[in-house]
Formats: structure tokens, C-alpha cells, sequence
């Protein structure tokens, strides 16, 4: 990035500048546990708006390092604007207002809720063993490193404190089940098992996160323009890419 004269100020105002200019953006959607970030790094036209916030985006998404200032996140995020250009997409996942308690500026909220949305599509089945590997095993494996001899109750106090937090969006009933079955899989780490995680991981999708997504996307639906697998979705995007560059290169 080139050296910008007249000190942070300047340098500031430049940056927020970036947001104001037209943006040409492609929305990437999908359920909890897609694997909507790993997706996104096959592109390279790719601002990673989670990555820049530190955070996955739900009530689990806290990581152990914390989250940057919000000028940080802002400054960040439009300086990646500035070095991708404007000569075809931005890729971006799809993200309400806040990712932790980093919020979107409203004028980038504007510009994604205005552009067209790729859905991608994944079973159950494939989603909980997404969050399962991610939240769960890696999670754990993460803590242990932090915490030390303190990861179990820190990472307990985590992932409770987690589902604590959407009690009452998830209902009293759902709840209870739902944190009955983290307490019971909690009980069996120290004895090196994970795999319990499984069964409120599933859960969780089915009552909770699935329902949500499902009411979300029906707002958007004239918005969506292509909906598939992992790989056709990748194949479509790379296709979509290329053909708005060459678009843009011939106005």
C-alpha cells in the first residue's frame, strides 16, 4: 500500500472513504457448518470479514485471543478493499450486524444486503462434523495449550456460557436438553472422549441455527443466483468471476 502524506488523519479518512465508493460484492451464504470460510479460501478476491474480526460469527464464535478494536477491524478490512480493486467481486460471507461484538459499518451493511447471494448446500450430517472438528476437537486441543491444568473448566465455562447466551431465542425446553447433553459430553473429555459433542452439536442445528438460517434466506430470496454443492458452487463462482472481470474490462 502506498505511503499515504499527511499522517493517521489522512490515512483514516482515506480508508473511510473506501467504504463510501461503489462496491461490486457476491454474497456467500449457507447453514451453520457449511464450511463457508474454508470455501472462501480457494478464491483470492476474498475479504474475510470473520478472519479481520477474530471471531466465527454465532454464540460459539468467541476465540481464546479476543477481538481487535473496531477501528482496527475497519481500517483492516478497507485496506484489503483498496489492494483487491474494484475491477470484478469482492467475495464476502454472509454476516448480520455484528460478528462478536464487532459491528459491520452501515454503509458496507447496505452494499451487502443490496448484492446477490451464492448459497452453498450441505447435509446434516456433513455440517455437525464441521462443527465438531472446529469447535470441539480444535477447540479443545486449543484450550488445553492456553489453560493448561484450567482448560476444562474454562473451556466448560465457554461452551455453556455459549448456549447460555441464546436460552432465549432456543426456548427453555431446547435448552435444558441442549445443556444437559454439553454437561454429560464435558464429563467425558477428561477421560480423552469427544465424540459425545456429537449429539448437541446435531441438536443445536436441527432446533436452533437451521430454522433461523431458513427464515433469514426467505427475506433474500430474489437475491439468490446460484444455490449448490461445495464443488458446483465453486465452479460457478470461478466462472462468475472471470466473466464480470472480462465484463468490467470491456465497459
Amino acid at each position: 500500500m502506498p505511503r499515504v502524506a499527511g499522517g493517521y488523519k489522512r490515512m483514516r479518512n482515506l480508508l473511510l472513504a473506501e467504504y463510501e465508493a461503489p462496491l461490486p460484492l457476491i454474497i456467500v451464504s449457507g447453514q451453520t457448518g457449511c464450511g463457508k470460510t474454508v470455501f472462501l479460501s480457494d478464491f483470492d478476491r476474498v475479504v474475510d470479514l470473520e478472519g479481520h474480526a477474530n471471531h466465527r460469527g454465532s454464540a460459539f464464535g468467541g476465540k481464546l485471543d479476543g477481538q481487535p478494536a473496531q477501528i482496527d477491524f475497519e481500517n483492516a478490512v478497507a485496506i484489503q478493499l483498496l489492494r483487491l480493486g474494484k475491477n470484478a467481486p469482492v467475495i464476502m460471507e454472509d454476516e448480520s450486524r455484528l460478528i462478536g461484538r464487532i459491528h459491520l459499518p452501515p454503509v458496507l451493511q447496505s452494499a451487502m444486503a443490496q448484492s446477490p447471494i451464492l448459497v452453498l448446500d450441505e447435509s446434516l450430517e456433513a455440517r455437525t462434523a464441521h462443527i465438531y472438528q472446529e469447535y470441539i476437537v480444535q477447540q479443545w486441543s486449543d484450550y488445553q495449550d492456553f489453560h493448561g491444568e484450567y482448560a476444562l473448566p474454562k473451556f466448560s465455562s465457554y461452551l455453556l456460557g455459549a448456549v447460555d447466551a441464546i436460552r432465549k431465542r432456543l426456548g427453555n425446553v431446547a435448552h435444558s436438553e441442549v445443556r444437559a447433553k454439553i454437561t454429560s459430553a464435558l464429563d467425558d473429555l477428561p477421560l480423552g472422549k469427544t465424540e459425545s459433542h456429537l449429539d448437541w452439536i446435531t441438536q443445536l442445528l436441527s432446533v436452533y441455527y437451521d430454522p433461523m438460517y431458513r427464515y433469514q434466506l426467505e427475506k433474500k430470496q430474489d437475491r439468490i443466483v446460484f444455490r449448490g454443492s461445495r464443488d458446483e458452487a465453486g465452479a460457478w463462482l470461478a466462472n462468475y468471476l472471470t466473466e464480470q472481470e472480462t465484463d468490467t474490462s470491456h465497459a
